[in-house]
């Protein structure tokens, strides 16, 4: 049986006038399919000693233009497959936050489930010791700082900060610290009569966290945590 894609492509089959009475009759093909003009090669054209064929150069921009824009397209391809993988992540977590079954169990999830979850090195969380959480807080995980510490460390007004390829405190993250290379902070509020807090997150990868990245899912994580232990608190923990 004859190759049909062959049989297809054959010049007997397809001449040079059926193409040209093709694109003739839509315009836009290579529009649609500008991958197809890496494959074409332009006409040199005889204009005279000294005078240059612009054809040709045009041609080679627009070629070089085509594989700008691929590049930008595989780049814009996995920066949202990033996006998609960090909202997966968020969201697991969220959910195992939400589902923590006492005050104790959800700063133990903060502390030693969220760096699986999240796909970092270490978390944390962290209150001014103006006036400590109740309950068991100094036993269950909860990193205490002096008081306008926060303030200092994310910056007055702000609710995020975004840090690369920095060195992490150990006052955040004890003994990971030396394995952090990149950090997030976002403020929580835990109601009134409660100190500040602090959620800490630290990336192994110099790059994990940098002040170039979008703080969307940040901030709604930070509301997560910051809505689970207001919760525990009201229920009098």
């Amino acid at each position: 049986m004859a190759d049909t894609n062959a049989t297809a492509l054959s010049t007997e089959v397809i001449g040079a006038d059926a193409v040209a009475a093709y694109l003739q009759r839509h315009p836009d093909f290579l529009n649609e399919h500008p991958e197809l003009i890496e494959l074409l090669t332009p006409p040199e054209r005889r204009l005279g000693t000294g005078v240059l064929d612009m054809q040709t150069f045009m041609m080679a921009r627009l070629r070089n233009k085509l594989a700008e824009t691929e590049l930008a397209n595989k780049r814009l391809q996995a920066l949202g497959q990033d996006n998609l993988r960090s909202q997966t992540l968020v969201q697991a977590a969220s959910i195992a936050l939400l589902g923590a079954r006492n005050f104790e169990h959800l700063i133990d999830s903060i502390v030693t489930r969220l760096p699986n979850l999240l796909d970092i090195e270490a978390s944390s969380l962290c209150v001014e010791n103006g006036q400590p959480l109740p309950g068991r807080a100094d036993l269950v995980g909860i990193r205490v700082l002096k008081p306008g510490a926060i303030d200092r460390i994310v910056g007055t007004g702000r609710e995020i900060r975004l840090s690369a390829d920095t060195p992490a405190s150990r006052a955040l993250f004890g003994l990971a610290a030396p394995r952090v290379r990149s950090v997030a902070l976002a403020r929580l509020s835990f109601g009134p009569g409660c100190s500040p807090g602090m959620l800490a997150l630290g990336s192994a990868k110099p790059e994990g966290f940098a002040p170039s990245q979008g703080t969307e899912l940040l901030t709604y994580f930070a509301r997560i945590v910051e809505l689970c232990i207001r919760r525990w608190l009201a229920s009098g923990l």
